[in-house]
């Protein structure tokens, strides 16, 4: 078509060149008409000019251009320059604009055309990518979902499982697919949750909750909960993970924990006890000075109660199997700190650490280390109730065989330090009796624990053996 291949000529790049031969070519007509022989009009030819220069001027110039065309018409023209000039005039400029006009449209709607056809292959080759790397990105995820050794479900509000991975049939020994089903089959906790939520809530939670297998096996389960919403409806997803081995190991440790501590608090009374048998059994001694008393019947009596209560106080205090075993001191100090930011903060308490880089690991239980540490930074905050200034300080040094954390608090003070590690004094209280056990508990690996006198406050030292082992 003759239209579109005109319109090409229309660029940006040509627009100077254009315009001087447009313009030029208007003059060459005009000059032509004005040399001509009379009664031949050259006016047409005033036509390429307009439509040349049409497509780069807009249209007020468009007008003007044609209104100097139809004017140099007809000035140089074989007409008459009477009445009849004035409409011939604004006939001719109105044939002229309209030429013009239809060419500046022509080539204006060729242009949008063009640019909608550019910006149109741009969206599709950026939505062609975008396609390309959101299947990339959902292959991915579905790899990860997949290789996850966590079990993944996505469920409906109404508790119907919709999507579940590999690790999912496992964990719920399901011989056939989960998707359809009720997730209280397996999690009825689950269900539970789901039940109560409402329309609009929003869920992000971590749960431990009891399962059920399909083959009718019980299982630990740590469940982490959120609600998010897709083009179907609200869903949530579910990631399950077996804590059933470590609720075994938890179970376990706690209780070989609490028979150690039993055997250490039992061996530290039979220690008393004994402590009681050799001064019953002096007073004993000295009865058998009177004169026929060894063979009064409640003599020898209290000498068979003497000889019972030493054969059943007779326990000892053995080191613990854990004596012998590394532990990396940082690591609990780790522990301890995060505990006590908590601890701290309800307590209006200011916590400072001085340790000593590179601590070396130490010969004890990490569990009953660590009872030891809570319950010595627990005395400190009750210390420091009813004090102004709460500060408690925990520092850490070393020599070549002892390692000696210091717990250094601003409370009231101890009155009477010389009855701090008796068993069951009057005046110690339970406070008493968890310092009783923590030192045991330090002295069945080989350490101990000292009270340090202090001007204000009262200061504790923990005391334990250097390892030469390799730490855990």
């Amino acid at each position: 078509m003759i239209v579109p291949e005109l319109v090409q000529w229309y660029v940006p790049e040509r627009r100077a060149r254009s315009l001087q031969l447009g313009f030029l070519a208007i003059a060459t007509v005009a000059f032509i008409d004005y040399l001509v022989v009379p009664n031949i009009g050259l006016g047409a030819l005033y036509l390429p000019a307009i439509l040349l220069l049409a497509g780069f001027l807009n249209r007020p110039q468009i007008l003007a251009v044609a209104l100097l065309c139809s004017a140099l018409r007809e000035l140089f023209g074989p007409y008459q320059h009477d009445l009849h000039a004035i409409p011939r005039g604004l006939l001719a400029w109105f044939g002229f604009g309209i030429v013009g006009l239809f060419m500046n449209e022509v080539v204006r709607s060729r242009q949008q055309v063009a640019e909608n056809l550019v910006r149109l292959k741009t969206e599709m080759e950026l939505r062609a990518r975008e396609s390309h790397f959101r299947e990339e990105a959902e292959r991915q995820l579905q790899a990860l979902i997949e290789s996850s050794p966590a079990a993944i479900l996505t469920i409906t509000e109404q508790g119907t499982i919709d999507l579940a991975n590999d690790a999912s049939h496992r964990l719920l020994a399901a011989e056939s697919p989960l998707s359809g089903r009720n997730i209280g089959q397996f999690l009825p906790d689950a269900q539970v949750i789901l039940k109560r939520l409402g329309p609009d809530s929003s869920l992000r939670t971590a749960v431990e909750s009891r399962g059920l297998r399909e083959n009718g096996r019980f299982f630990l389960g740590q469940l982490w909960m959120s609600h998010f919403t897709t083009r179907a409806g609200p869903r949530i997803a579910v990631i399950i993970s077996d804590a059933s081995e470590q609720l075994r190991d938890r179970e376990e440790i706690g209780l070989e924990q609490s028979l150690n501590n039993s055997r250490i608090l039992v061996a530290a009374v039979s220690h008393e006890v004994r402590n009681l048998c050799s001064a019953i059994a002096i007073a004993q001694t000295n009865l058998s000075r009177i004169p026929g008393i060894e063979n009064d019947t409640d003599y020898i009596s209290l000498g068979k109660l003497v000889d019972g209560l030493r054969r059943l106080a007779s326990a000892e205090l053995m080191p613990s199997r854990a004596a012998h075993e590394s532990l990396q001191l940082k690591t609990v100090l780790d522990d301890l700190r995060i505990i006590l930011q908590a601890a701290a903060e309800e307590s209006d308490a200011t916590l400072e650490w001085k340790l000593a880089p590179e601590l070396p690991p130490v010969r004890v239980d990490r569990q009953g280390l660590f009872h030891v540490f809570l319950n010595l930074s627990n005395n400190s905050f009750r210390a420091m109730k009813n004090t102004a200034n709460r500060v408690l300080t925990i520092s850490a040094e070393f020599d070549e065989s002892l390692v000696r954390i210091r717990f250094r608090d601003t409370g009231t003070g101890v009155e009477r330090p010389q009855e701090l590690f008796r068993l069951f004094h009057s005046a110690s209280g339970s406070a008493g009796i968890g310092l009783y056990i923590s030192r045991a508990i330090l002295r069945s690996h080989g350490g101990d624990l000292r009270y340090e006198f202090t001007d204000a406050g009262a200061c504790f030292a923990v005391e334990l053996l250097r390892s030469k082992g390799a730490a855990l």
